[in-house]
């Protein structure tokens, strides 16, 4: 986990399930049976939080860009390959990755589905 500079001139949120936020409820209320400080600023805004409803056309729109996100990485992905092989180089995810300008872990998932099909 990092920790964020405190600054005034952002408000930080974080998304959580109904289990999670739950979760974090029983802690806080376990932390003030036993006595632990916690900042009373921060548990009014805890208490006072709104439930964020994402309707189909957000979502999608989400799929949408991640499924031309994932298409722009797989030609990124293809060239690198093609360029690899007619250099007769080894096709390693490290090289790869480095060629294309992708993770390491996506280029080896890619390389993985290439061997598979």
């Amino acid at each position: 986990m990092q920790l964020v500079e405190e600054n005034y001139e952002y408000k930080y949120r974080i998304e959580l399930s109904c289990d999670e936020y739950n979760s974090l409820v029983e802690l806080i209320k376990e932390a003030q049976k036993n006595d632990i400080y916690i900042n009373q600023y921060m548990l009014e805004q805890f208490e006072n939080y709104k439930a964020i409803k994402i309707s189909q056309a957000k979502r999608n729109a989400i799929a949408k860009a991640n499924q031309a996100r994932s298409q722009k990485t797989k030609e990124k992905f293809e060239s690198a390959v093609i360029e690899l092989m007619r250099e007769e180089g080894a096709l390693t995810p490290y090289k790869i990755a480095k060629k294309a300008g992708i993770s390491f872990a996506t280029a080896k998932k890619y390389l993985k589905q290439l061997s598979e099909n």
